[in-house]
């Protein structure tokens, strides 16, 4: 059971990570503000309205200043 726990969660933060991708370079190449307005507006635009979730946008925040040390 342990395994399948392991490999499901490998599978979700291959998804996180694409979907943070996905929503990060939009918000760079239209010179978006980090706003959960705009963050709507991103995940409609692209198609992703199913995560439309405060959670998600949080966990989008979290990625973001993690990242966000790791490139300075």
């Amino acid at each position: 059971m342990d395994n399948v726990y392991k490999r499901i969660s490998r599978i979700r933060e291959k998804i996180e990570e694409q979907n943070f991708v996905l929503i990060y370079d939009f918000f760079i190449n239209h010179w978006l503000a980090i706003t959960k307005d705009n963050f709507n507006i991103v995940l409609n635009h692209l198609d992703l309205v199913s995560n439309n979730s405060y959670c998600k946008y949080v966990y989008f925040i979290k990625k973001y200043l993690y990242k966000k040390k790791q490139w300075k």
